[in-house]
C-alpha cells in the first residue's frame, strides 16, 4: 500500500493511530484521500529524536485530530502524547472507534464532549464507502481540497466540471429516478459560446460522484505551437448503488489528458484508470463493464 502524506500549505488531518493498526488504517485514509482529503500522518518510517518535533508541528499546525480507537491505540503511551498535545492546543478531535471498546477513564475525561463515529463491523468488513461517508459528514471541508470553478483558464478557453442529470421519463423502467453524469465543457472568453467536449453517464443502477483532484499542466517542447500545453486531472469517480444489491461500490481513479486547449476543439483523452478495492470474479466481470463504458465514452467524445 503507497504511503503518502498531505506535503502542501493548507488545513489538513492529523490522524493519531496505532502501528499495529496500520494495514486497516492506512485502507481507511487512502480512501479518504481519494475524496480530496488533506491528511498528514506518521507513516512509521523513521528514525532519530527530530521525529517527535515533526510530530509535534504538524499536530501544532493541523486543523483537527482523526483518532483510531482500538485495544492497541488506547494502549499507545505514543497516541496519548499525542492525543494530550492535541488537547492542549485545543484541536478539535475526532474519535473513529473501529472496535467495540470501552475507554480508559483518563481518556474518557480528556475526549470529553468529542463526537465519536462508531463504526460497525459491516462498515469495516463490508463498505469502506460507509465508514468513510460517516468520516466525511463529521470532518470540516476545509480539509478538503477544492478546484477552483472554472478549474483552468486559459488565453481562449475556461475549462469547467460539473455534475449534471436528467430525469428518467415515464414509460421507463427508472421512470421518475435522476440519471447522474459529468461534463467537461468550454467557455471562449472573448465570445463567451460554450461548447461541450466531453460527458460520461453512468449507468442507471449506480449513484455517481466525483472529486477533482489534481490539476496540471505539462509544455510539450516538441509540439512546436502556440497551442503545445496539455492538462492532466486526476478524478476520482465513486458508485454507489442506489439499491440493496450484490453489485460493488467502487472507486475509479481517472487519468485523463486535454490537449489543443486553445482551440475550439480541445481533445480529451483516457490515460490510464484504476480500480480501488478487491473484488470477487461475478464482481469483476461487473466492474469489467463499467470500465468498458468508461473507455468508450471516451472514444465516442473524439
Amino acid at each position: 500500500m503507497i504511503e503518502k502524506v498531505y506535503q502542501g500549505t493548507g488545513p489538513y488531518v492529523f490522524v493519531s493511530y496505532s502501528h499495529k493498526d496500520k494495514d486497516l488504517v492506512l485502507e481507511i485514509i487512502n480512501s479518504l484521500m481519494l475524496c480530496a482529503c488533506n491528511i498528514w500522518y506518521d507513516t512509521g518510517l523513521h528514525a532519530g529524536e527530530d521525529w517527535n518535533i515533526e510530530i509535534a508541528e504538524h499536530l501544532f499546525n493541523a486543523e483537527c485530530v482523526l483518532f483510531f480507537v482500538t485495544s492497541n491505540s488506547i494502549q499507545s503511551e505514543y497516541v496519548k502524547d499525542e492525543l494530550n498535545f492535541a488537547k492542549s492546543k485545543q484541536k478539535k478531535i475526532y474519535p473513529i472507534f473501529l472496535e467495540n471498546i470501552t475507554l480508559p477513564l483518563s481518556l474518557e475525561l480528556l475526549l470529553g464532549r468529542a463526537q465519536a463515529i462508531i463504526c460497525s463491523d459491516g462498515d469495516i468488513s463490508d463498505s469502506r464507502f460507509k465508514l468513510r461517508d460517516k468520516i466525511k459528514k463529521n470532518l470540516p471541508n476545509n480539509v478538503f481540497q477544492t478546484i477552483s470553478d472554472p478549474f483552468y483558464a486559459g488565453e481562449h478557453n475556461l475549462f469547467y466540471l460539473k455534475n449534471t442529470s436528467y430525469e428518467f421519463p415515464d414509460g421507463t423502467y427508472f421512470a421518475g429516478e435522476e440519471h447522474n453524469s459529468f461534463e467537461i465543457s468550454i467557455v471562449n472568453s472573448s465570445n463567451e459560446n460554450n461548447t461541450l467536449i466531453y460527458r460520461y453517464q453512468a449507468r442507471p443502477a449506480y449513484d455517481m460522484s466525483y472529486s477533482l483532484n489534481n490539476v496540471s499542466v505539462f509544455d510539450d517542447p516538441y509540439f512546436c505551437d502556440v497551442d503545445s500545453s496539455v492538462l492532466f486531472l486526476s478524478l476520482a469517480l465513486t458508485f454507489s448503488g442506489k439499491y440493496p444489491t450484490s453489485l460493488p461500490d467502487l472507486d475509479i481513479v481517472l487519468t485523463i489528458a486535454i490537449s489543443r486547449i486553445e482551440s475550439s476543439s480541445p481533445r480529451v483523452t483516457l490515460v490510464d484508470y484504476k480500480c480501488k478495492g478487491n473484488f470477487s470474479d461475478r464482481e469483476q466481470a461487473f466492474i469489467n463493464g463499467v470500465v468498458h463504458d468508461i473507455e468508450q465514452s471516451f472514444v465516442k467524445n473524439n
